[in-house]
């Protein structure tokens, strides 16, 4: 899926595919593409590793990020479980892989990743194991903490990440809301939800599963978690925030959340009303004529001054109301 393009869809339903060779480390693997930058190679994946698998790779293209959702990976004789993170900096190779009873792993694949990120070498982490931080940045609300897995990884003040961004395991609380709008104008962001329920007003129910992708300069949300979060975030480059009030944003939240049953799992849903997604230069997520969007640090923008959303559905056709990026994606 393209980067340029606000994303949002489920990942379980997407067709899994055998890697040609595009990056060294998914030869041969089944794989699913999540999100990808054309004019960078950047892209994220999710890829099944076989029981039995070993490989070596000279990591001479791409910094690679693993976060591990189920299985075994042993990384240098370092070996991991679930929720565990391997951080593997360009230029470190050869790196030995491989995998005992087999694994389903988020691969996050940066081609020259800037500095000062792993300049410590190969990153091993227990995440399971590794302690929360609430966030400290100006403006967000409180309910919110993390895990910092890309290191370094400024986290206090109005920009937060490192000259790449940032990538981290979020936890929203239980009753977390946020009734405002919210851009980003420095980086795009990429949200993987492990587990939990957030609905956004402007998307709809995300759930395990579900991918969030938004381009600098997207105004995004309102949100709130009935019974917490627990999700991934990626972002290119240091993420700030800006809000604006959001009318309805708040009566909408509270509905859902004095609504919202436990007894029932959440399942991934598109919202039921179709809405236009909008950008800070005016134009609109419906192909509108807008003018061109100002250069930010993301090389994730809209292209061409010409913002447009894909959603697919659970059928993969575009959600009504909602129409197709006119450029390709994926």
């Amino acid at each position: 899926m393209n980067r340029e393009d606000p994303q949002f869809y489920n990942i379980y339903e997407l067709p899994w595919r055998t890697d040609r060779g595009e990056h060294e480390i998914l030869h041969g693997l089944e794989s699913r593409l999540l999100s990808r930058n054309r004019r960078t190679g950047a892209a994220t994946y999710m890829a099944r590793l076989p029981a039995g698998w070993r490989t070596s790779i000279k990591a001479d293209q791409d910094t690679v990020e693993c976060f591990v959702l189920e299985g075994d990976i042993t990384v240098n004789d370092r070996s991991l479980g679930s929720t565990g993170f391997a951080g593997i900096p360009q230029w470190t190779g050869p790196v030995r892989l491989s995998s005992q009873g087999g694994a389903v792993v988020y691969l996050f694949i940066t081609p020259d990743l800037p500095l000062p990120a792993y300049t410590a070498g190969i990153t091993i982490s227990d995440v399971w194991n590794e302690p929360w931080q609430l966030i400290d940045m100006t403006g967000v609300r409180h309910g919110i903490m993390f895990k910092s897995l890309r290191i370094p990884d400024p986290a206090q003040g109005a920009l937060h990440g490192g000259p790449g961004g940032f990538l981290r395991m979020t936890l929203c609380t239980p009753g977390f809301m946020e009734p405002r709008h919210e851009i980003h104008h420095n980086c795009w962001e990429e949200i993987l939800i492990l587990r939990g329920d957030l609905l956004m007003r402007d998307r709809g129910l995300h759930t395990g599963g579900t991918y969030l992708g938004n381009p600098a300069h997207l105004w995004h949300y309102p949100s709130a978690s009935q019974g917490g979060c627990l999700l991934l975030i990626q972002c290119d480059a240091p993420m700030d925030v800006e809000f604006r009030d959001y009318q309805g944003g708040y009566e909408t939240l509270c509905s859902y959340l004095q609504t919202a049953s436990w007894l029932d799992e959440p399942e991934h849903t598109d919202w039921h009303e179709p809405v236009e997604l909008q950008y800070s230069y005016g134009g609109t997520a419906f192909g509108m004529e807008s003018e061109a969007p100002p250069l930010g640090a993301s090389p994730n923008g809209a292209p061409d001054g010409r913002p447009h959303i894909v959603v697919p559905s659970a059928s993969g056709e575009p959600t009504p109301g909602i129409e197709r990026a006119e450029s390709a994606t994926g």
